[in-house]
This record gives C-alpha cells, sequence and structure tokens, in this order.
C-alpha cells in the first residue's frame, strides 16, 4: 500500500489544501525554518493541513560552522526534535 504525501515549504506558495486532501494526500513534511529563521508559510500550512486532516511533520534546516555546534545540534535533535508537537509552537 502506498501512502501519499508531500514537502512543501514558503517556495510552494499558497496551497489549496482542500484540493491536496482530496488528492489523496495524508501528510505533509513542513519545512519550519532555516538557521534561525521561521518559514513565512508555516503557519498558514499548519492551519491548512489541520483544517483538512492532512498529518503533519515538520523540519528545520540548519547551518552548522564548527564541529562543536554539530554535535550540540546532532544531540538535541536526537533528545527533543521529534517528540515535540506543531501544536507547542502556535
Amino acid at each position: 500500500m502506498t501512502i501519499k504525501g508531500m514537502d512543501i515549504s514558503y517556495w510552494q506558495g499558497n496551497v489549496d489544501f482542500a484540493r491536496v486532501a482530496a488528492d489523496g494526500i495524508k501528510f505533509a513534511i513542513l519545512r519550519e525554518g532555516y538557521a534561525q529563521t521561521v518559514d513565512a508559510k508555516f503557519r498558514q500550512y499548519v492551519e491548512g493541513c489541520r483544517k483538512n486532516g492532512i498529518e503533519i511533520r515538520e523540519y528545520i534546516i540548519s547551518v552548522m560552522r564548527s564541529t562543536q555546534s554539530r554535535q550540540r545540534r546532532r544531540r538535541h535533535s536526537a533528545s527533543s526534535r521529534w517528540s515535540r508537537q506543531v501544536s507547542e509552537k502556535m
């Protein structure tokens, strides 16, 4: 069985989530941000997914300039990133 999903960020522009859901998309992977910047469409995409029953996962693109910052980010990601809920950010 194949489950359809999509990966979206600001660059996809305005998304018609009702149409997306009608096309069989069951989940969306949303870019939450880049480094210290929140994706300009993130909150809009979260609301669109929620209203249309599309499951949400998010990711952050991070830039590390040193080995120490990479190690800190890896530890942080492994311990807490996936346990957060999108609702905590809203």
